[in-house]
């Protein structure tokens, strides 16, 4: 059995080198993920790891958090906190496990059942299985802009980062899952760069978006219909 261990953290040079020291004992890699400190953190992760990432913080920990699981590449993934201190009885205990769990266990690998980006925005979710109860079937608004059309995009990107969320708090080694949010985000950021390039700044309370299409995911889930 190998081991990743993955770690989120903030300024924290004062307990980082005390939970590194515990978890250098029985992990077989050591994942840091920074989220902008600005004093000796980063510095002092490198002394126990090549593996320290930078992450742009976008107050969401479960995006973080799965960054950090992207790049774990062992059989087994834990996470823990900075301030985290596992006593020498329990380091002991990990390192047992290690060695005499059985090789021959069957593995389990969830199949994502997905439907095609495209359809996303109409059917309100990324999963079939979500969304196979529902009879109701909105029809997607038409962008009849460019503005539009990015905005759909956006919210596209949106309906599927959050459902795969969820999805990775019960599924969190998912790796399939992992990349997939991954990739969701990077084509949710290129995306943002073109609408604020073209037409500055996102503000989905102004008024020239008002109703289309923020309002229209906010208010109401797609299958639920029309309001009256």
């Amino acid at each position: 059995m190998t081991l990743s261990v993955c770690l989120i953290v903030k300024n924290e040079e004062a307990v980082l080198s005390r939970c590194l020291n515990c978890v250098k004992q029985f992990a077989d890699e050591i994942i840091v993920v920074d989220t902008g400190s600005d004093d000796n953190t980063i510095s002092i992760a490198k002394q126990y790891t090549p593996k320290v990432y930078e992450f742009v913080w976008c107050y969401d920990f479960s995006k973080a958090r799965n960054f950090s699981l992207s790049h774990a590449t062992m059989e087994y993934i834990m996470w823990l906190d900075a301030d985290d201190v596992i006593e020498p009885s329990e380091i002991q205990k990990i390192i047992n496990l290690k060695s005499n769990i059985p090789t021959d266990l069957p593995i389990t690998k969830t199949e994502l059942d997905l439907i095609p980006i495209d359809e996303v925005l109409a059917k309100g979710t990324l999963f079939k299985n979500l969304y196979e109860p529902y009879k109701i079937i909105p029809r997607r608004p038409e962008a009849e802009t460019e503005q539009e059309t990015l905005m759909q995009e956006l919210q596209t990107y949106a309906i599927a980062g959050m459902d795969l969320n969820l999805y990775l708090d019960v599924n969190p080694t998912d790796r399939e899952a992992i990349m997939l949010i991954n990739m969701i985000n990077e084509r949710a950021r290129e995306t943002v760069k073109q609408y604020e390039k073209k037409f500055g700044p996102i503000n989905i309370n102004s008024d020239a978006l008002k109703g289309f299409p923020w309002t229209w995911i906010m208010s109401r889930w797609p299958w639920e219909g029309s309001e009256q």
